[in-house]
């Protein structure tokens, strides 16, 4: 499914599966509502959300495919959403992207089960990362994100990095359980 052009239709109870491509791409402004979908073994990315647009993503099932990213200065909220079995990073967020991203549970991510990178921003509220083949949540170069309340365990690497260049506010997050360190800052 494509939105764009300042769209603002409501996807609602569909399952997308087996695709070679992302499942849905929401951009150029768009603002639709996309709730209760079952998204599943997507090649790409199940949800790309680029170009200014604003969706409100609610309670969405999430499975086998490829993360959810936020780019290119989009905003929006993604709440109450399943992402399992991510073939990569659960949530990427990058190039000036600043969504809050709240109640989600996100597990078993091939990648970090969220991603911040190259100016994306974001409120991450709530949210449990549950078992991340890497670190649970990971802001690198410049990335900037605000976690409170977050739960992040089983991560076969760090519960939090904060690599070089990236900035955080970390409060009242419970990180445990993950195979090294809870929380890493980096040098700078």
């Amino acid at each position: 499914i494509l939105v764009r052009d300042g769209g603002t239709p409501e996807i609602a109870g569909n399952t997308i599966e087996n695709g070679g491509g992302p499942g849905i791409v929401v951009a150029a402004g768009a603002a639709p509502l996309i709730a209760n979908n079952t998204i599943k073994k997507m090649a790409q990315s199940a949800l790309i959300v680029r170009g200014g647009a604003a969706p409100a993503i609610s309670d969405n099932t999430i499975e086998a495919s490829g993360g959810l990213v936020f780019a290119e200065g989009a905003t929006g909220t993604l709440e109450g959403n399943r992402i399992g079995a991510s073939t990569a990073s659960g949530i990427e967020i990058t190039t000036g992207a600043d969504p809050a991203v709240i109640d989600n549970t996100i597990e078993q991510a091939t990648g970090a089960g969220i991603f911040v990178y190259d100016h994306g921003r974001g409120r991450f509220e709530r949210n449990v990362v549950v078992a991340s083949r890497l670190s649970g949540v990971v802001i690198a170069a410049g990335g900037n994100a605000r976690l409170s309340g977050n739960t992040i365990r089983g991560s076969e690497e760090h519960g939090v990095l904060v690599a070089e260049g990236g900035r955080a506010v970390l409060e009242g997050n419970g990180v445990a359980d993950n195979r090294r360190s809870g929380i890493v800052m980096g040098w700078e």
